[in-house]
C-alpha cells in the first residue's frame, strides 16, 4: 500500500441552514445577529404562524428532498427581502406530519402564505428567485 487511505468520504458543501446553525435559537435561524427565518413546528405554529400579525411565508419542506434543498437559498434570500415585511420560516414535515395533512401537503417544497391566519396562497416545487419573488409580491399587494 502507497499510504493513501482506503476509503475517502466526500461530504457536500454545508447548506445556508447549516452555516447559520452555530448561532441558532431552537425556532429561529439568525443571521448577522438579524432572525431571517423562523422554524415552525407543531409547538409554536399557532403562535408564530396563526396568530401572526404579520404575513407568513411557510416552506414545507424535508431534509432528503433535493429540490426543498435547492430552494434553500431562494428561501433564505427572500426572508431578507422581505424583511419586515413578512415572516418567513420553514416547516420539516417529516418532523411535524399532523401539520402536513392539516395543510394538505403531498408535494414538497410546498410554500403557503398565510394572512390573518388563514391560507391565502400555495406554491408546489421548485422555481427561480426571481418567480418567487413575483408570487410574494402578488400576494402582498
Amino acid at each position: 500500500m502507497s499510504g493513501e487511505p482506503y476509503l475517502q468520504v466526500h461530504l457536500p458543501p454545508p447548506t445556508v441552514r447549516e452555516l447559520w446553525a452555530c448561532d441558532m435559537a431552537p425556532e429561529k435561524v439568525q443571521k448577522r445577529g438579524r432572525i431571517m427565518e423562523y422554524r415552525f413546528t407543531a409547538d409554536n405554529f399557532d403562535k408564530e404562524v396563526l396568530e401572526a400579525s404579520e404575513p407568513v411565508l411557510v416552506d414545507f419542506y424535508a431534509d432528503w428532498c433535493n429540490p426543498c434543498r435547492m430552494m434553500g437559498p431562494v428561501v433564505a434570500k427572500m426572508a431578507e427581502a422581505f424583511e419586515g415585511r413578512l415572516k418567513v420560516g420553514k416547516c420539516n414535515i417529516d418532523e411535524n406530519m399532523q401539520l402536513a395533512q392539516t395543510y394538505r401537503i403531498s408535494s414538497i417544497p410546498a410554500f403557503v402564505v398565510f394572512k390573518g391566519g388563514k391560507p391565502v396562497a400555495n406554491y408546489v416545487g421548485a422555481m427561480s428567485a426571481a418567480d418567487f419573488q413575483a408570487k410574494i409580491e402578488q400576494v402582498l399587494a
